[in-house]
């Protein structure tokens, strides 16, 4: 069994020594530069959920919110379009199915813009789909 003769100086001691070492490092300071130095994706990953908390998005969707847009749009007017249920009471089903494709076109150029030259070699296409989104905004529903 372990003994001390002077258990109150041993106390001291072991606290004095405890509060060094907690002094020394600060935990959260040393991940945080750490994780800064060593790993970049998640130094990223860190610094978009800062943002997320604090204003709501990262701060990279701010500099070209259409490519974020249509990259959330796309994949929810795709579904719709196989899935049609609905369509707007002035238009048919066919009718509403060829407007949903351009809008999908239009939609699909504008966030593949950095990888190829669809907007670029397709201007009025582009235009027509971007159109007809904004004049069937609202009635995007199924």
């Amino acid at each position: 069994m372990f003994t001390v003769q002077n258990k109150d100086k041993y106390y001291d001691n072991v606290d004095k020594l405890f509060l060094a070492y907690r002094r020394k490092i600060n935990w959260s300071k040393k991940m945080k530069h750490w994780l800064v130095r060593r790993c970049g994706a998640i130094r990223n990953l860190y610094n978009e959920t800062i943002d997320r908390f604090t204003i709501g998005f990262p701060k990279k969707e701010a500099w070209s919110p259409r490519g974020y847009i249509a990259q959330y749009a796309l994949p929810r007017i795709r579904f719709m379009r196989s899935n049609l249920c609905g369509f707007p009471p002035e238009l048919t089903y066919k009718k509403w199915g060829k407007i949903l494709d351009k809008i999908i076109f239009a939609l699909d150029a504008v966030a593949r813009d950095d990888d190829d030259n669809t907007i670029a070699e397709n201007p009025k296409k582009v235009d027509e789909g971007l159109n007809l989104l904004g004049e069937y905004f609202l009635d995007l529903w199924d």
